[in-house]
């Protein structure tokens, strides 16, 4: 049971150009992807186990001991092109971050329990 973990999935019912669309692809702190998440698990096979009957991707995951016996989304990477365009994003939404040497940080109290980082794609 995992109360304060989920989980989305979708199919594309439609034709790619109902979708695929720029200007619905771009986000004023230019984000590029999601590059890690991290689970919290009370068990790390079996959250493993899971991750691979979804067919994830392994390496896009890290699974990390919980506290408890559920599972948690504990937080997620954002690859953006321009940092300096995701610090004025950032200020502009007036969300609190602090500055790493990899980049920006969202910390859990701001972001609903999640950490939320940001890095340049050659920062990984």
């Amino acid at each position: 049971e995992a109360p304060e973990a989920a989980l989305f999935t979708c199919a594309h019912r439609h034709a790619p150009t109902q979708f695929y669309k720029p200007e619905f692809q771009t986000h004023a702190n230019t984000a590029k992807r999601i590059s890690a998440v991290t689970i919290e698990s009370g068990d790390a096979d079996a959250t493993r186990g899971f991750l691979a009957a979804l067919d994830a991707e392994p390496a896009l995951f890290e699974v990390v001991p919980a506290r408890g016996n559920g599972e948690r989304l504990a937080g997620f990477a954002v690859t953006v092109e321009d940092m300096e365009a995701a610090r004025r994003a950032l200020r502009a939404g007036a969300v609190p971050f602090t500055e790493t040497g990899g980049g920006l940080v969202v910390g859990p109290g701001v972001a609903f329990g999640v950490r939320i980082s940001f890095c340049e794609e050659n920062d990984q």
